[in-house]
């Protein structure tokens, strides 16, 4: 039920956005992140295609949440209303269930290593190698385009408004998925994940990090010391949602290869 209440609502968003008539003022009023009088602000593209999720939700590698999808110069070329529409002429949720971005090379080229980045992390380093052919199940909070709603988050993770939006339309979704995923849980690629987890009520079950010694934590070659790269495991008894934070130093990158041995003992431990 969650899911096919989730699809309609995307298809109706997107349907909405294809409308000559967006933006409406009925846009302003019912989309909690345009809406004029919420803390979340920022610029956002609007020419440029709404990504609300990417994947299959009933079989997946893996659960990403995603802040919001960002900007690139190139991104009208592929992904502006003109050249999408006939894409989505069979609602959003039915294009954006094959992943486009990863089963589509001629879909956005520009952005398609972005994201083939992060499959291979999952797949080479998460999961030791995996030939089923899956494809990650990704979520944003925010479906418009920006180039800064990182920080805009940060001064709205006590917002009600926004914390009500994630309980009701994003938690439900990304439960169902991680329930079917190799992994069997959600990852998040950043430190302000940690802020909105305990936003949400999640409790931290546990930590990795370079202050805790644990063996064979790779070290920079360049100082010697325990690289900074910072995992945390939160779970939601509400939701039974097992969900893993990791943020490198300065950077929403992947932990390198040298995880992998690490990565995987997390998993191992958490018996995901």
């Amino acid at each position: 039920m969650a899911i096919k209440k989730y699809y309609s609502y995307c298809d109706k968003l997107v349907e909405d956005w294809l409308s000559p008539n967006f933006p409406s003022t009925d846009t302003y009023n019912n989309d909690f992140f345009l809406a004029r009088n919420n803390k979340l602000k920022d610029p956002k593209y609007l020419d440029l295609m709404p990504e609300l999720f990417f994947g299959d939700p009933d079989k997946n590698l893996a659960v990403m949440l995603n802040l919001n999808p960002g900007y690139g110069e190139k991104d009208q070329f592929s992904i502006g209303k003109n050249v999408v529409a006939k894409r989505l002429s069979k609602g959003y949720s039915s294009f954006a269930k094959s992943f486009p971005y990863l089963s589509d090379p001629l879909f956005h080229p520009d952005a398609t290593d972005w994201w083939y980045r992060r499959e291979r992390w999952i797949k080479e380093d998460i999961l030791d190698g995996n030939p089923d052919g899956l494809h990650p199940f990704s979520i944003e909070l925010c479906p418009w385009h920006s180039n800064s709603w990182n920080e805009a988050l940060s001064g709205g993770l006590k917002d009600k408004r926004f914390l009500a939006f994630v309980e009701n339309q994003v938690l439900p979704v990304i439960s169902y998925a991680s329930k079917h995923s190799t992994v069997g849980a959600v990852l998040s690629i950043g430190k302000v994940y940690c802020g909105l987890y305990e936003s949400l009520g999640f409790e931290c079950k546990r930590k990795w990090e370079p202050e805790c010694k644990i063996q064979n934590w790779p070290q920079s070659p360049k100082t010697g010391k325990p690289k900074k790269v910072y995992f945390r495991y939160y779970y939601s008894e509400k939701y039974d949602i097992k969900a893993i934070c990791i943020w490198l130093w300065g950077s929403n990158k992947t932990p390198s290869s040298s995880f992998k041995d690490i990565e995987q003992q997390i998993l191992n431990s958490l018996k995901i």
